[in-house]
């Protein structure tokens, strides 16, 4: 087979500037002789001594990263621009793929399979998040032709449809956190629900509480009833509807705890939140913001919100649950509602 022959202080140099140009074989191991070194090619460039010798394969071995599958495949540069960050949710990969690299996207796609043999569909997001119910379009793009999948997070099975109803991986050590803040006898709402994640965390690992989540997405909603079903829980429930309108019919002065994971625009629902509370209930609101002033901004707006509602407010824990964009990050605000001071 074909390797290029170089001199040996040329070595390095000259294996960047090959795998750079997407023709150097890692399959092949090195072959160093009588001052020289010879790199396997896939095939012939142009300004190089190339020879013929008889190759040794490495042992093969599986990658360990997407970024190791696609060594030999992509340039340097190509494999920089490729391996962008990914979620996995059951057997399912969300991926993101550069315009500049969608030709390429089957061949990411199959080599993302390769690293992790669990995962049976890979879907690409083709737009950022639209709608009311906070949903990403997805295009799937190697494996299974679905985009719904069985998930397991801290003990709980969801079934989830990133394409109909929002989900983040990425918040599984906020929910666990918050479950192991839930005290025997809570009852707990969940706003804006989802299919779940909150609520069923909740109530599976604490099952002398009442839970409750409200989602306004029928889809995300269906999801959420069939994994109450799913890990066998009789103290959650999944009520499908606008926050506005169910919980002044069915919630007023509820929850010992209430839940707000709607970054977005929480803070537009706080009075419907305090409405929902007990007195002492503790509240935990989610917002982004600039990373210089969240902090205070959350807190403007808990104050705010409690002062127009008739009622005191202590903050109790504030905290970054994860980076969102630069200079932008998320945080949980967590405040107590007292009433009748």
């Amino acid at each position: 087979m074909k390797f290029v022959k170089v001199k040996t202080s040329e070595g390095e140099r000259t294996r960047k500037e090959l795998a750079q140009a997407g023709v150097l074989d890692p399959a092949y191991k090195i072959i160093n002789k009588d001052g020289y070194l010879y790199f396997a090619i896939k095939k012939d460039i142009a300004g190089y001594d190339i020879v013929t010798l008889r190759g040794q394969k490495f042992k093969s071995k599986k990658p360990k990263t997407l970024e190791e599958a696609l060594e030999g495949e992509l340039s340097y540069e190509e494999i920089r621009l490729a391996t962008k960050s990914f979620d996995i949710i059951g057997d399912l990969a969300i991926i993101e793929i550069p315009e500049e690299m969608k030709h390429k996207e089957k061949l990411i796609a199959n080599a993302l399979i390769s690293v992790h043999p669990n995962v049976k569909v890979v879907a690409k997001k083709t737009g950022a998040m639209e709608g009311e119910f906070r949903v990403r379009p997805l295009k799937v793009i190697a494996g299974e032709n679905r985009t719904e999948t069985i998930h397991k997070e801290n003990d709980c099975l969801m079934r989830i449809d990133p394409a109909k109803s929002y989900y983040s991986v990425r918040l599984s050590h906020e929910r666990e956190r918050i479950a192991e803040l839930v005290k025997d006898g809570e009852t707990v709402l969940v706003m804006f629900a989802g299919v779940g994640p909150f609520a069923l965390v909740i109530a599976k690992k604490k099952p002398k509480t009442k839970v409750v989540g409200i989602e306004l997405n029928p889809a995300a909603t269906a999801c959420f009833q069939e994994n109450i079903k799913l890990n066998k829980l009789n103290n959650c429930e999944a009520v499908l509807g606008d926050v506005r309108e169910v919980i002044p019919k069915r919630f007023v002065g509820f929850a010992d705890r209430i839940l707000m994971p709607l970054p977005k625009s929480a803070f537009d629902f706080l009075d419907v939140a305090i409405m929902a509370a007990k007195d002492n209930a503790i509240i935990h609101f989610y917002c982004f913001g600039k990373e210089e002033t969240v902090f205070e901004d959350a807190r403007a707006m808990v104050n705010n919100a409690a002062k127009k509602s008739g009622v005191k407010s202590e903050i109790v824990n504030q905290k970054i649950v994860r980076p969102y964009a630069p200079r932008i990050v998320q945080i949980s605000t967590d405040f107590k509602i007292m009433r009748g001071l």
